[in-house]
């Protein structure tokens, strides 16, 4: 995961590397909501999906090592492929996997 300022530095990079069909995804969204600020204006041929955690990277970051989820938020901003909802489906999924893999 990306702070909002990483986000903003890294965007150059990400946009240049985005092909037609992929999936640009958010773990917050701060740099996308407020695009006029950040920069961050994904292109269209692209899906932009959210996962949100609903508590602070230190939060995120204790509750899973020790092998606890935490309540995340979903949002689908930008569906270019028709298959945005099952990319945030897959990323939910795949969370709760890698947690509960964990689990003794």
């Amino acid at each position: 995961m990306l702070s909002d300022a990483g986000q903003i530095a890294a965007w150059p990079m990400v946009k240049s590397n985005l092909n037609e069909g992929d999936a640009l995804y958010f773990s917050h969204g701060f740099g996308i909501v407020f695009q006029n600020d950040t920069g961050i204006v994904p292109p269209e041929n692209v899906d932009v999906i959210l996962v949100a955690p609903k508590g602070s990277g230190l939060t995120v970051r204790t509750h899973f090592q020790a092998g606890r989820g935490i309540n995340a938020s979903f949002a689908i901003k930008q569906d270019y492929t028709g298959r945005a909802r099952d990319r945030v489906f897959q990323l939910l999924l795949r969370s709760a996997l890698a947690i509960f893999s964990k689990l003794p």
